[in-house]
């Protein structure tokens, strides 16, 4: 049902397995592949209503933030065949944030039969990447460089400690241990408030509502999560929690607890920490890969003669 509302020459390929996102779609234009795509989530429905409004999962919802390409929202009706459409909104980044809701609330204005697809889409994706293209041009690029240099520090200092995580800590003396995890405070807090500052140069040059602030807001948003992991210290019978990264970004106070006979837990130090650690290597990963794609995609989103024909 929803292919006869896409132009016959678009580029569409389903996408599997479905994390909330259903297919890949690119234009065509004069016969040639453009470059500019989007994402797909389809659904259905047996109701009968004027501009539905569907709930999508919070975690879908930030997934989508995370992505450079729009993602088109599409329900069906099962029986007539009648498909309404939005593009996901940049504004629920908002909601992310700030609602512990475990769905959020879309609304699809756009009717097929009256509005057809096969012609906003075009529209929408040019004004779209223009507006990337924009985003990612000069002087914005000496900004994204900084925070992909800085991000790549942070992720080459979380596999470090994961790696002597992974080794033991069993045989090192309170002070090596101290001195050790001193040492990764220190680091991954410098390149950390570096990434933040180089973010608000670039937040600053390109504002609010750009595609580009968004993907990388919402990854952000991820590892800021990640980060603040609660890690145990204890001492005889008692126990105290330093909401913290994964096994403090604050030394003074982790060293000052260790100084006093504090020591972390046991089940903590050997399990717990590398559990938290992963995950913040994973989407400091993903950040590399967006600020990567964004410092060459003006020099490749848009259709060109060397494109090569469908």
């Amino acid at each position: 049902m929803l292919q006869a509302a896409f132009a016959p020459d678009w580029v569409i390929s389903s996408v599997s397995p479905d994390y909330g996102i259903d297919l890949r779609l690119e234009l065509v234009s004069d016969g040639r592949v453009t470059g500019e795509e989007c994402y797909v989530q389809v659904k259905g429905t047996t109701k009968n209503h004027g501009r539905p409004t569907v709930r999508i999962r919070r975690e879908t919802v930030q997934y989508w933030l995370g992505k450079l390409n729009p993602v088109l929202v599409t329900l069906i009706h099962v029986d007539s065949g009648e498909v309404w459409y939005g593009w996901m909104d940049w504004r629920l980044r908002g909601q992310v944030q700030q609602s512990s809701k475990k769905a959020l609330p879309l609304t699809l204005p756009y009717q097929n039969s009256v509005v057809p697809l096969r012609e906003t889409l075009p529209t929408y994706l040019h004004q779209y990447f223009a507006r990337f293209r924009d985003d990612v041009a000069s002087p914005t690029r000496a900004a994204l460089v900084r925070m992909l240099c800085h991000t790549d520090k942070l992720h080459r200092e979380c596999l470090l400690l994961a790696w002597f995580l992974q080794r033991g800590t069993a045989s090192l003396t309170p002070e090596e241990f101290m001195n050790n995890h001193k040492a990764f405070c220190a680091h991954f807090s410098l390149h950390h408030s570096a990434l933040y500052i180089a973010w608000r140069d670039y937040l600053h040059i390109v504002g609010n509502g750009s595609p580009a602030v968004s993907a990388i807001e919402s990854l952000l948003l991820t590892y800021d999560q990640l980060r603040l992991s609660y890690i145990h210290f204890r001492r005889g019978g008692t126990e105290i929690q330093q909401s913290a990264a994964p096994l403090g970004l604050s030394p003074t106070m982790a060293a000052s607890l260790l100084a006093q006979g504090w020591e972390y837990g046991e089940v903590t130090l050997s399990y717990e920490a590398i559990v938290n650690l992963l995950p913040t290597v994973d989407v400091l990963s993903e950040i590399k890969d967006v600020l990567f794609q964004l410092s060459i995609i003006g020099s490749t989103v848009g259709g060109s003669d060397t494109a090569p024909r469908a």
